[in-house]
Protein backbone atom coordinates (compact mmCIF):
# COMPACT_ATOMS: atom_id res chain seq x y z
CA UNK A 1 0.00 0.00 0.00
CA UNK A 2 3.42 2.54 1.14
CA UNK A 3 3.79 2.50 -2.95
CA UNK A 4 1.05 4.03 -3.71
CA UNK A 5 1.73 7.47 -1.62
CA UNK A 6 5.35 7.37 -3.22
CA UNK A 7 4.21 7.21 -6.56
CA UNK A 8 5.57 9.82 -9.14
CA UNK A 9 2.45 12.28 -9.82
CA UNK A 10 -0.52 10.40 -12.05
CA UNK A 11 -0.42 11.35 -15.31
CA UNK A 12 -3.85 11.81 -17.38
CA UNK A 13 -5.02 9.52 -19.23
CA UNK A 14 -7.65 9.75 -21.74
CA UNK A 15 -9.64 6.51 -23.69
CA UNK A 16 -10.37 7.35 -27.16
CA UNK A 17 -14.14 6.38 -28.24
CA UNK A 18 -14.45 4.95 -30.99
CA UNK A 19 -18.18 5.94 -31.42
CA UNK A 20 -16.74 8.93 -32.55
CA UNK A 21 -13.03 7.68 -34.31
CA UNK A 22 -9.50 6.20 -34.11
CA UNK A 23 -6.92 7.00 -32.27
CA UNK A 24 -5.41 9.04 -35.03
CA UNK A 25 -8.08 11.83 -35.17
CA UNK A 26 -8.07 11.81 -31.52
CA UNK A 27 -4.48 12.65 -31.64
CA UNK A 28 -4.78 15.13 -34.56
CA UNK A 29 -8.09 17.12 -32.45
CA UNK A 30 -5.53 17.30 -29.53
CA UNK A 31 -2.89 18.58 -31.45
CA UNK A 32 -4.82 21.16 -33.33
CA UNK A 33 -5.87 22.51 -29.47
CA UNK A 34 -1.68 22.51 -28.29
CA UNK A 35 -2.78 19.33 -26.54
CA UNK A 36 0.43 17.08 -27.08
CA UNK A 37 -0.72 13.35 -25.99
CA UNK A 38 1.19 10.05 -26.62
CA UNK A 39 -0.28 6.23 -27.16
CA UNK A 40 -0.31 4.75 -23.46
CA UNK A 41 1.58 1.43 -23.24
CA UNK A 42 -1.25 -0.71 -21.80
CA UNK A 43 -4.64 -0.33 -24.10
CA UNK A 44 -4.56 -0.12 -27.83
CA UNK A 45 -7.17 3.00 -27.24
CA UNK A 46 -5.67 4.83 -24.64
CA UNK A 47 -3.40 8.27 -24.62
CA UNK A 48 -1.57 9.50 -22.18
CA UNK A 49 -0.70 13.66 -21.42
CA UNK A 50 1.79 15.46 -19.02
CA UNK A 51 0.10 15.62 -15.28
CA UNK A 52 -0.28 19.65 -16.03
CA UNK A 53 -2.85 18.86 -18.85
CA UNK A 54 -5.31 17.53 -16.06
CA UNK A 55 -7.19 21.60 -15.48
CA UNK A 56 -7.36 22.32 -19.34
CA UNK A 57 -8.48 18.76 -20.70
CA UNK A 58 -12.03 19.19 -21.07
CA UNK A 59 -11.36 22.55 -22.83
CA UNK A 60 -10.33 20.69 -26.10
CA UNK A 61 -12.42 19.79 -28.93
CA UNK A 62 -11.24 16.52 -28.66
CA UNK A 63 -13.13 16.42 -25.70
CA UNK A 64 -16.21 18.47 -26.06
CA UNK A 65 -16.86 16.80 -29.03
CA UNK A 66 -16.86 13.26 -27.22
CA UNK A 67 -13.96 12.06 -28.93
CA UNK A 68 -11.73 11.27 -25.55
CA UNK A 69 -12.96 10.94 -22.19
CA UNK A 70 -10.24 11.51 -18.81
CA UNK A 71 -10.18 7.29 -17.71
CA UNK A 72 -7.05 5.87 -16.04
CA UNK A 73 -5.79 3.17 -18.23
CA UNK A 74 -6.39 1.04 -15.39
CA UNK A 75 -10.11 1.16 -15.57
CA UNK A 76 -10.11 1.36 -19.33
CA UNK A 77 -8.51 -1.96 -18.78
CA UNK A 78 -10.47 -3.66 -16.42
CA UNK A 79 -12.97 -2.72 -19.40
CA UNK A 80 -11.35 -4.01 -22.12
CA UNK A 81 -11.02 -7.30 -20.07
CA UNK A 82 -14.90 -7.80 -19.84
CA UNK A 83 -14.95 -8.57 -23.77
CA UNK A 84 -17.79 -7.03 -23.82
CA UNK A 85 -19.57 -7.18 -27.28
CA UNK A 86 -22.03 -6.48 -29.45
CA UNK A 87 -25.41 -7.87 -29.26
CA UNK A 88 -25.16 -9.17 -25.38
CA UNK A 89 -26.89 -7.79 -22.58
CA UNK A 90 -24.61 -6.29 -20.58
CA UNK A 91 -25.02 -4.78 -16.91
CA UNK A 92 -22.83 -2.27 -15.33
CA UNK A 93 -23.85 -3.13 -12.20
CA UNK A 94 -22.36 -0.65 -9.93
CA UNK A 95 -22.00 2.46 -12.36
CA UNK A 96 -21.22 5.62 -10.59
CA UNK A 97 -20.53 8.29 -12.63
CA UNK A 98 -20.56 6.10 -15.58
CA UNK A 99 -17.06 5.06 -16.78
CA UNK A 100 -17.09 2.09 -17.75
CA UNK A 101 -20.67 2.42 -18.86
CA UNK A 102 -19.22 4.49 -21.63
CA UNK A 103 -16.39 1.95 -22.35
CA UNK A 104 -18.69 -0.69 -22.67
CA UNK A 105 -21.05 1.01 -24.83
CA UNK A 106 -18.34 1.76 -27.48
CA UNK A 107 -17.19 -1.75 -27.32
CA UNK A 108 -20.18 -3.12 -28.07
CA UNK A 109 -20.87 0.10 -30.71
CA UNK A 110 -23.82 1.32 -29.13
CA UNK A 111 -24.96 4.45 -30.87
CA UNK A 112 -27.30 7.30 -29.35
CA UNK A 113 -28.97 6.57 -32.64
CA UNK A 114 -30.27 2.91 -32.54
CA UNK A 115 -30.56 3.22 -36.13
CA UNK A 116 -26.81 3.49 -36.84
CA UNK A 117 -26.68 0.11 -35.51
CA UNK A 118 -24.40 -1.37 -32.59
CA UNK A 119 -27.19 -4.25 -31.18
CA UNK A 120 -27.54 -5.17 -27.68
CA UNK A 121 -28.38 -4.01 -24.10
CA UNK A 122 -26.55 -2.11 -21.66
CA UNK A 123 -28.02 -1.33 -17.84
CA UNK A 124 -26.39 0.73 -15.65
CA UNK A 125 -27.37 0.49 -12.27
CA UNK A 126 -26.54 2.23 -8.85
CA UNK A 127 -27.66 2.78 -5.71
CA UNK A 128 -27.46 6.49 -6.53
CA UNK A 129 -29.66 8.66 -8.39
CA UNK A 130 -27.20 11.60 -7.87
CA UNK A 131 -24.26 9.33 -9.80
CA UNK A 132 -26.48 8.04 -12.17
CA UNK A 133 -27.38 11.24 -13.32
CA UNK A 134 -24.00 12.56 -14.41
CA UNK A 135 -24.20 9.45 -17.02
CA UNK A 136 -26.86 11.16 -19.11
CA UNK A 137 -24.83 14.06 -20.44
CA UNK A 138 -21.51 11.97 -20.50
CA UNK A 139 -23.52 9.66 -22.75
CA UNK A 140 -24.92 12.51 -25.20
CA UNK A 141 -20.95 13.69 -25.73
CA UNK A 142 -19.88 10.53 -26.31
CA UNK A 143 -22.97 9.32 -28.79
CA UNK A 144 -23.57 6.39 -26.96
CA UNK A 145 -26.36 5.23 -25.03
CA UNK A 146 -27.27 2.76 -22.25
CA UNK A 147 -30.43 2.26 -19.74
CA UNK A 148 -29.98 3.76 -16.64
CA UNK A 149 -31.40 2.36 -14.02
CA UNK A 150 -31.57 3.23 -10.28
CA UNK A 151 -31.60 0.10 -7.76
CA UNK A 152 -31.81 -0.98 -3.72
CA UNK A 153 -29.34 -1.65 -1.13
CA UNK A 154 -30.03 -5.69 -2.05
CA UNK A 155 -30.36 -5.79 -5.54
CA UNK A 156 -34.09 -4.19 -6.00
CA UNK A 157 -34.61 -3.35 -9.44
CA UNK A 158 -32.87 -5.90 -11.25
CA UNK A 159 -35.34 -8.95 -10.62
CA UNK A 160 -36.55 -9.30 -14.59
CA UNK A 161 -32.41 -9.55 -15.46
CA UNK A 162 -32.10 -12.51 -13.12
CA UNK A 163 -30.26 -15.29 -14.88
CA UNK A 164 -30.42 -13.13 -18.45
CA UNK A 165 -27.46 -11.34 -18.84
CA UNK A 166 -24.06 -12.02 -21.01
CA UNK A 167 -22.04 -9.79 -18.54
CA UNK A 168 -22.08 -7.92 -15.47
CA UNK A 169 -19.18 -6.08 -14.64
CA UNK A 170 -19.06 -5.13 -10.88
CA UNK A 171 -17.04 -2.02 -9.85
CA UNK A 172 -17.69 -2.25 -6.52
CA UNK A 173 -17.52 0.45 -3.84
CA UNK A 174 -13.96 0.41 -1.91
CA UNK A 175 -11.38 2.08 0.36
CA UNK A 176 -10.72 3.78 -3.36
CA UNK A 177 -6.60 2.71 -2.34
CA UNK A 178 -5.81 2.35 -5.80
CA UNK A 179 -6.20 6.97 -5.75
CA UNK A 180 -3.73 7.50 -3.79
CA UNK A 181 -0.95 9.00 -5.29
CA UNK A 182 -3.61 11.10 -6.50
CA UNK A 183 -5.60 11.66 -2.81
CA UNK A 184 -2.79 10.97 -0.70
CA UNK A 185 -4.87 12.35 2.46
CA UNK A 186 -7.12 9.65 1.69
CA UNK A 187 -4.26 6.91 3.76
CA UNK A 188 -4.26 8.54 6.55
CA UNK A 189 -8.36 8.46 7.13
CA UNK A 190 -8.98 4.65 6.36
CA UNK A 191 -9.14 2.31 9.65
CA UNK A 192 -9.13 -1.25 9.76
CA UNK A 193 -12.99 -1.24 10.50
CA UNK A 194 -13.39 0.56 7.77
CA UNK A 195 -11.99 -2.25 5.20
CA UNK A 196 -13.34 -4.95 7.58
CA UNK A 197 -16.71 -3.44 6.54
CA UNK A 198 -16.05 -2.66 3.00
CA UNK A 199 -15.00 -5.94 2.48
CA UNK A 200 -18.68 -7.68 4.02
CA UNK A 201 -20.32 -4.88 1.43
CA UNK A 202 -18.11 -6.17 -1.27
CA UNK A 203 -18.92 -10.04 -0.86
CA UNK A 204 -22.38 -9.07 -0.69
CA UNK A 205 -22.73 -6.81 -4.19
CA UNK A 206 -20.83 -9.45 -5.84
CA UNK A 207 -23.05 -12.63 -4.53
CA UNK A 208 -26.37 -10.72 -5.64
CA UNK A 209 -24.60 -9.39 -9.17
CA UNK A 210 -23.41 -13.07 -9.78
CA UNK A 211 -27.41 -13.99 -10.06
CA UNK A 212 -28.05 -11.80 -13.08
CA UNK A 213 -25.12 -13.53 -15.22
CA UNK A 214 -26.90 -16.69 -17.56
CA UNK A 215 -25.20 -19.93 -17.98
CA UNK A 216 -22.59 -19.77 -20.19
CA UNK A 217 -22.15 -15.73 -18.99
CA UNK A 218 -19.19 -13.48 -17.40
CA UNK A 219 -18.78 -11.93 -14.13
CA UNK A 220 -16.78 -9.00 -13.60
CA UNK A 221 -14.97 -8.20 -10.53
CA UNK A 222 -13.25 -4.80 -9.84
CA UNK A 223 -12.21 -2.52 -7.16
CA UNK A 224 -9.86 0.60 -7.40
CA UNK A 225 -8.20 -0.75 -4.25
CA UNK A 226 -4.74 -2.35 -3.50
CA UNK A 227 -5.90 -3.91 -0.43
CA UNK A 228 -6.01 -7.73 -0.21
CA UNK A 229 -8.65 -7.78 1.83
CA UNK A 230 -10.95 -5.96 -0.51
CA UNK A 231 -9.55 -7.83 -3.25
CA UNK A 232 -8.01 -11.20 -3.22
CA UNK A 233 -9.95 -12.22 -0.55
CA UNK A 234 -12.88 -11.24 -1.79
CA UNK A 235 -12.40 -12.76 -4.80
CA UNK A 236 -11.11 -16.32 -3.54
CA UNK A 237 -14.39 -16.32 -1.35
CA UNK A 238 -16.60 -15.93 -3.62
CA UNK A 239 -14.93 -18.29 -6.22
CA UNK A 240 -14.82 -20.88 -2.64
CA UNK A 241 -19.24 -20.13 -2.14
CA UNK A 242 -20.30 -20.25 -5.73
CA UNK A 243 -20.46 -23.55 -7.20
CA UNK A 244 -22.07 -22.27 -10.24
CA UNK A 245 -18.91 -20.34 -11.05
CA UNK A 246 -15.25 -20.95 -11.88
CA UNK A 247 -12.66 -19.04 -12.28
CA UNK A 248 -12.07 -16.95 -15.61
CA UNK A 249 -8.90 -16.56 -18.12
CA UNK A 250 -6.92 -13.50 -18.03
CA UNK A 251 -4.78 -14.88 -20.54
CA UNK A 252 -8.13 -15.42 -22.67
CA UNK A 253 -8.71 -11.91 -22.03
CA UNK A 254 -5.68 -10.54 -22.30
CA UNK A 255 -6.08 -11.70 -26.18
CA UNK A 256 -8.65 -7.98 -26.92
CA UNK A 257 -7.62 -5.82 -29.37
CA UNK A 258 -8.36 -3.41 -27.02
CA UNK A 259 -4.81 -4.30 -25.28
CA UNK A 260 -1.78 -3.42 -27.04
CA UNK A 261 -0.08 -6.93 -27.87
CA UNK A 262 3.32 -5.77 -26.24
CA UNK A 263 1.89 -4.93 -22.97
CA UNK A 264 0.73 -8.52 -22.82
CA UNK A 265 3.79 -9.97 -21.43
CA UNK A 266 4.13 -7.67 -18.95
CA UNK A 267 0.31 -7.39 -17.62
CA UNK A 268 1.13 -11.89 -18.33
CA UNK A 269 3.35 -11.23 -15.27
CA UNK A 270 1.32 -9.58 -13.23
CA UNK A 271 -1.95 -12.33 -13.39
CA UNK A 272 -2.45 -14.38 -10.13
CA UNK A 273 -4.22 -18.24 -10.48
CA UNK A 274 -4.83 -16.70 -14.04
CA UNK A 275 -8.02 -15.23 -13.22
CA UNK A 276 -6.64 -12.18 -11.21
CA UNK A 277 -5.08 -9.16 -11.65
CA UNK A 278 -3.50 -6.53 -9.73
CA UNK A 279 -2.43 -3.21 -11.00
CA UNK A 280 -0.18 -0.63 -8.82
CA UNK A 281 1.26 2.96 -9.66
CA UNK A 282 5.23 0.86 -9.47
CA UNK A 283 3.60 -2.54 -11.65
CA UNK A 284 1.89 -0.84 -14.45
CA UNK A 285 1.88 3.08 -14.35
CA UNK A 286 -1.72 3.30 -13.20
CA UNK A 287 -4.15 3.72 -10.61
CA UNK A 288 -4.88 0.80 -7.91
CA UNK A 289 -6.76 -1.91 -10.19
CA UNK A 290 -8.25 -4.93 -9.23
CA UNK A 291 -9.66 -7.07 -11.59
CA UNK A 292 -11.24 -10.78 -11.26
CA UNK A 293 -12.81 -12.75 -13.71
CA UNK A 294 -15.21 -15.34 -13.59
CA UNK A 295 -17.44 -17.79 -15.82
CA UNK A 296 -20.71 -19.39 -15.50
CA UNK A 297 -20.61 -22.25 -16.96
CA UNK A 298 -23.83 -24.05 -18.92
Amino acid sequence: EAEALIAPRAPVDLRVNLLRGGRDGALRLLAHDGFTAEPSPLCALGLRLPPATAPDIQSSRAFKSGWVEVQDEGSQLAAALSGAAPGETVVDYCAGGGGKTLALAAMMGLKDDPSAGGAGRLIACDVSQKRLDAIHERLERAGARAEIRRTGPEGQGTEDLVGLCDLVLVDAPCSGSGTWRRRPEGAWRLVPETVTRLAALQAGILARAAQLVRPGGRLVYVTCSVLAEENQQVAQDFLSQSPDFRAGSLARALASPLVDPAAVPRLSALAEDDFMLQLTPHRSNTDGFFIALYERPL
